[in-house]
């Protein structure tokens, strides 16, 4: 089982680097680059590529984990605008005098679930205390790494609200992103795994069966920044668009939660 699941691993960490190396020099100059947590791929492709049709630009987006994607800025990345999944990693570059502050914003919030693929119906329950009682010894839970990957710094942030961290974390996997957390569920090399609820929702494999409440730290926000050196008009038009009432609607129809324009 540990090898089938470790080939996994290697195939969607493969995947979850390609997806991150997604932009590449391209003909065309590139207008702007926006970077951001990868699980708002691929919905934020889908509006990007509206916004470069309606008004004639090449803004590509750079997808991968919110800390991945702060570092890259630090070392001098190209970006434009920066989306994250934790706030810790805007404030960070804020510190380092790469962003700025005044343009900083919480854009829209997504809901952290515990989710089973539809091949293990024997994971049920009405709280997660039921939901983790009824794994099989051997059943092993994905998760997004803790240690600089958002999804997982909520799931443990929700897990010990509910006092479960301590008695599971030996029976975690932790993945790169989230959108590879998901993957690993969606190709049930594990049976239930804690992602966003955006992302499971997209999955016929999936199914959510049970939301963290905000009470229970649930709620995942994301924040958006303008990266200091671009105080363009064309960056600000960028960030107006975002904020557009057909874009926003999009993000409710996919299964975010919208946040209060600053």
């Amino acid at each position: 089982m540990i090898t089938k699941l470790f080939r996994i691993f290697i195939l969607i960490s493969a995947g979850t680097l390609l997806l991150e190396g997604l932009i590449e020099p391209q003909a065309k100059a590139i207008d702007k680059l926006v970077f951001s947590a990868s699980s708002l791929a691929p919905q934020l492709n889908k509006i990007i590529v509206n916004y470069n049709e309606k008004n004639n630009h090449n803004v590509e987006v750079s997808f991968a984990s919110s800390g991945s994607l702060a570092r890259q800025i630090h070392l001098g990345a190209p970006a434009s605008i920066f989306i994250s999944a934790n706030r810790r990693w805007i404030d960070w570059l804020i510190k380092k005098k790469q962003v700025q502050e005044n343009s900083v914003s919480e854009y829209i919030s997504n809901r952290v679930v515990l989710a089973r693929h539809e091949s293990a119906k024997h994971i049920t329950g009405q709280s997660p205390a039921d939901i983790f009682s009824s794994l099989k010894p051997k059943d092993r839970i994905g998760i997004g790494d803790p240690g600089h990957v958002p999804l997982g710094q909520y799931t443990k942030l929700s897990l010990n609200e509910v006092r479960l961290w301590d008695q599971y974390r030996d029976r975690f996997t932790p993945m790169p992103s989230a959108l590879a957390t998901t993957r690993l569920l969606d190709l049930a090399a594990v049976p239930m795994a804690i992602v966003y609820k955006s992302d499971a929702l997209k999955r016929i494999n999936i199914e959510i069966i049970y939301q963290f409440s905000d009470k229970e730290k649930g709620r995942a926000r994301y924040w958006i920044a303008t990266i200091k050196s671009d105080r363009t008009p064309q960056g600000r038009r960028l960030i107006n668009y975002l904020y557009s009432k057909d874009v926003m609607k999009s993000w409710q129809e996919n299964g975010f939660m919208l946040s209060l324009k600053p």
